[in-house]
């Protein structure tokens, strides 16, 4: 599964991102580029489904790719599918995929770190343990497990089956790998969960593997739980105030509020300290997720409609080549902002987006 996402990024992105960009997509990072290359890209659903990839091991997953044939690296940079590495790419062609990053990928962090801290801390309470080392650290992960536990401790046997229930029916309709790979993580009672590196070698996969296939789990737990709440009523209660992102940085949401005003980016520039094209940035990044987010105010109407329609014709989401063939008549922040409001208008029309 791991190296189909890599490879079907490569094969969207036609040569025209660097592997750091791919890097920057699947670990969500919150920024214009990395926001307009996964829309740009139809990559929607891989943007931060692997938040902690490490950087290394990637550069060398691709380097190992590209000496088996399955990609070529031009200019050490840009990574291009081979013939060999289309045969891996067709034949998940009619896989099901649940990963839905761009909406959910935050929410889903959330979710994963509930699941495995109210399992363990139910458990082990269960059995009067009430001495264990909590699987995160995370506090408000904590919080909210601790008052999920006060809510149901007077019944805690019978929550603790119905929970085994919901899990065991989520899991049932699962690969046997997929399923595995979670169960042997899990901690809980009297029993440790094995560590990736243990069940890498268990199951005798790579460790990005066993990363993503327990996200791609809880991407599909998620899916089913959000659709059938009446049937998983306990762990509706771990997503239930987890609603989707609109991905945009709290530093953006700031200059957003300033153009609502009628500031304009070198008034914001100013006010808030910040380069002009940092403010561009941010703007760039509000068309880009806001509905209705209107471009009028900084691009002509009739130099959106005459770039929309080069667009067409050069078939390419590279801003270099489409600056260049536009003769540097627009600047590339005018570029990525119809670029933005362009795909934003299609993402409106497929209705996959979140309101802010």
């Amino acid at each position: 599964m791991f190296q189909y996402i890599l490879f079907i990024c490569v094969t969207r992105l036609r040569g025209e991102r660097t592997v750091s960009g791919i890097y920057h997509l699947l670990t969500g990072k919150r920024s214009s580029q990395s926001l307009q290359d996964s829309r740009s890209y139809r990559l929607d659903q891989f943007f931060g489904v692997y938040p902690s990839l490490n950087r290394e091991r990637f550069q060398q997953y691709f380097e190992k790719a590209e000496r088996e044939g399955f990609i070529v690296i031009n200019n050490n940079q840009y990574p291009v599918i081979t013939e060999k590495g289309k045969v891996v790419v067709q034949q998940y062609k009619d896989h099901n995929f649940y990963f839905d990053g761009m909406k959910k990928h935050q929410s889903i962090q959330m979710f994963e770190e509930r699941v495995f801290l109210l399992i363990q801390t139910t458990t082990n309470i269960h059995i009067n343990n009430y001495t264990f080392l909590p699987v995160t650290d995370h506090k408000k992960i904590q919080n909210w497990v601790k008052k999920a536990y006060f809510r149901h401790q007077k019944d805690l046997t019978l929550y603790v089956r119905k929970l085994y229930e919901e899990i065991d029916g989520l899991l049932s309709h699962r690969p046997v790998l997929e399923a595995e790979l979670f169960t042997y993580r899990l901690t809980g009672g009297p029993v440790i969960g094995l560590t990736r590196d243990q069940l890498a070698k268990k199951f005798a996969v790579e460790k990005e593997e066993v990363d993503i296939k327990i996200h791609h789990l809880f991407y599909y737990f998620y899916h089913q739980i959000d659709s059938q709440r009446e049937r998983y009523p306990l762990l509706y209660q771990c997503i239930a105030d987890l609603k989707p992102s609109t991905l945009i940085t709290h530093s953006a949401k700031r200059t957003y509020e300033l153009l609502e005003q009628g500031d304009s980016i070198k008034e914001i520039s100013a006010k808030r300290n910040l380069k002009e094209s940092t403010i561009q940035d941010h703007v760039v990044e509000a068309a880009l997720v806001i509905p209705d987010f209107s471009i009028d105010r900084f691009i002509d109407v009739q130099d959106q409609r005459f770039i929309v329609d080069q667009l067409k014709q050069l078939k390419t989401m590279k801003l270099k080549t489409i600056y260049e063939a536009l003769e540097g008549q627009y600047s590339y922040f005018t570029l990525r902002l119809v670029l933005a409001s362009v795909q934003q208008s299609s993402e409106e029309r497929r209705g996959n987006y979140a309101k802010p």
